[in-house]
């Protein structure tokens, strides 16, 4: 395997600017700025690998049934959820983040069961695989 140093270096350069948002937002923004930090840093050394792993074993994903479909169903699972810990528990308490939570895994797997990301089929070979 050969390292290509230019990618090398420009990886390094971009984890210098990752720093660099935190160390100057941090005293202005607070944990919010390290958490915005630490997630773009996640979602850039994703990409990176995503893009090697791809390259590597000519690996062929449908950016629609892999990305678009699941972050549409975060987006309508954490929208459910909170509405319904809204409108049934108003109060702050544990019985309503517990439901809150359970409308939200509820709704997450019923939207991609409804788009085709995740099928019965999928799930049988995943338990399969496990046990």
């Amino acid at each position: 395997m050969t390292v290509d140093h230019d990618k090398l270096a420009e990886l390094k350069k971009s984890r210098y600017k990752v720093i660099a948002f935190i160390l100057f937002l941090v005293p202005y923004m607070g944990i919010t700025a390290y958490i915005i930090g630490s997630f773009v840093s996640l979602m850039v050394i994703c990409a990176l690998e995503f893009v090697k792993i791809r390259e590597s074993i000519k690996l062929e994903i449908s950016v629609l049934n892999w990305f678009a479909k699941p972050i549409l169903a975060s987006a309508m699972a954490g929208t459910a959820g909170r509405f319904a810990m809204d409108r049934f528990f108003p109060e702050p308490g544990a019985v309503g983040l517990v439901f809150g939570v359970g409308v939200l895994m509820g709704m997450f797997f019923a939207v991609v069961f409804l788009t085709g990301c995740l099928s019965f089929g999928d799930l049988k070979r995943m338990v399969k695989v496990r046990g």
